[in-house]
């Protein structure tokens, strides 16, 4: 019974550490700068958490990231063949600044 209680309060707390909002939509467009890559969504709801900036772009990898490669070829192949793209934890970001995807914990899927 011990073990019962102390398990559900665990996964209690970490459904609440977790929580964050997810969206999904399609990659609209991509840009390549010296400072990383740029990407824009079709999610509607995104400009509250990412802030938009020149030609519509509000997704954004640095280059300096490790993984770089990784979400490179990502984005590049979801934009490429239209395909669904979730991220994670999306409301860590205020609506500010575009969002940084490294910063999440969680990145981005295709699927």
């Amino acid at each position: 019974m011990i073990k019962v209680a102390a398990v559900s309060a665990l996964s209690l707390f970490a459904s609440v550490a977790f929580a964050g909002v997810d969206v999904t939509g399609h990659i609209t467009g991509v840009q390549m700068m010296p400072e990383g890559l740029y990407f824009a969504t079709d999610i509607a709801n995104i400009t509250t958490y990412c802030a938009i900036r020149w030609n519509g772009m509000n997704m954004f990898v640095p280059a300096s990231d490790p993984n770089f490669p990784y979400y490179y070829g990502l984005v590049m192949t979801a934009y490429s063949k239209s395909r669904t793209i979730y991220l994670g934890n999306i409301s860590f970001f205020n609506g500010t600044t575009q969002c940084d995807l490294t910063k999440t914990g969680y990145g981005i899927v295709s699927f």
